[in-house]
């Protein structure tokens, strides 16, 4: 297993003190049992692909937005999902988006059948992030555990809890967020030694100057 935290890679998906990296929740994601994503085209197109690897057939709306890192929404669709169970199917197919620096396509389904996801165009060098502010709130605590929403005011990529000893596990990390919306995440496994602020503390990939 190879040593490191936070933005470091290796081929573990937990780190040498049995802390979550990266790359365990990207893996845990893609196992979701409904699987919205989408795939660029070699001749300049953009499909959305639905997967259903459950066992009961899926009937949902896909909700398809292009975001602008520079604020707001540019086109919108809403795309009927009906599929099998265990099947994969390409639900919409449609033109890439003229500035792929600046427009970030996300799907999102109205009733929850599968988590949200997005799709970067360009190398992330190119990409032109916004430096977005991350705030964390506490919505619910016990002994052992915290449970705090995570809103940006941008929007934010790569958002993480840089604050978790090995002992603590959390539900979602690592996660994207658009701005206004929240993500709610809960910390388990806290002993009376851990400082749950600081646990709780969240930061983006590109962040604004505290």
């Amino acid at each position: 297993m190879v040593p490191g935290r936070g933005r470091r890679t290796g081929w573990s998906v937990i780190d040498w003190a049995g802390a979550q990296k990266a790359g365990y929740h990207a893996v845990r994601r893609a196992y979701a049992r409904v699987l919205a994503s989408f795939k660029a085209t070699d001749d300049g197109r953009l499909e959305l692909w639905v997967t259903n690897s459950g066992r009961t057939p899926v009937d949902a709306v896909a909700v398809i937005e292009f975001l602008s890192l520079g604020g707001g929404v540019v086109d919108k669709a809403d795309v009927p999902v009906r599929l099998a169970a265990a099947a994969s199917a390409r639900v919409w197919s449609g033109p890439l988006p003229g500035d792929v620096t600046r427009i970030v396509p996300w799907v999102s389904s109205t009733t929850g059948a599968f988590p949200g996801n997005r799709c970067f165009l360009a190398p992330l060098k190119d990409l032109e992030l916004p430096a977005a502010q991350v705030t964390a709130t506490e919505v619910s605590r016990d002994a052992s555990s915290v449970t705090v929403n995570l809103r940006s005011d941008d929007f934010a990529y790569f958002v993480h809890l840089p604050h978790l000893p090995g002992h603590l596990r959390a539900t979602d990390d690592y996660v994207d967020l658009r701005p206004g919306t929240s993500r709610r995440v809960t910390v388990t496994g806290l002993t009376p030694t851990d400082d749950v602020d600081t646990v709780i503390h969240a930061v983006p990939f590109v962040s604004t100057p505290a």
